[in-house]
């Protein structure tokens, strides 16, 4: 606690380090060369966790799932920046993400279904509406008018 409060600056460079690469894909090598399988394993298990990542960050555009709009995002939002938060004051093993997965997979899932929802239902432009104070006298169907109140 001695170091931080002396070096605040170099703390928060070291959490903002911790919080990059506890979120950045990784690349493990391994012990020696890998198979084929095992290097189209792991670039497809990168290119799943870069689509899921990439939605779940888009979703911060999307006004309904902005966090600030909605509740049920915001708590998911928080969960993902609370865990992040603790382990970037500890120890950070891109391993230790797998626990949180789930909530990116959801915040993605959303993501993915507000995207889909406006190209098969584009938003509607409303025609505006006459107030009814300005509206035309209505006629009954006995054939006689109501009056008008001007």
């Amino acid at each position: 606690m001695d170091w931080i409060a002396q070096h605040p600056a170099a703390f928060l460079s070291l959490a903002a380090s911790k919080g990059m690469y506890f979120w950045m894909p990784r690349w493990h090598a391994g012990k020696g060369p890998g198979s084929g399988i095992e290097t189209l394993v792991r670039v497809l298990w990168n290119l799943q966790y870069g689509v899921l990542a990439a939605l779940a960050v888009a979703s911060l555009g999307m006004r309904p799932l902005q966090p600030w709009r909605s509740r049920p995002t915001a708590v998911l939002w928080l969960a993902l920046a609370s865990y992040t938060a603790v382990h970037m004051l500890f120890f950070v093993s891109f391993r230790y993400r797998e626990a949180i997965m789930p909530l990116l997979v959801v915040i993605a899932a959303l993501a993915l279904e507000t995207l889909v929802a406006r190209t098969t239902n584009p938003p509607r432009v409303k025609t505006p509406t006459r107030p009814r104070w300005n509206s035309a006298p209505e006629s009954h169907s006995d054939g006689d008018s109501a009056q008008s109140t001007r």
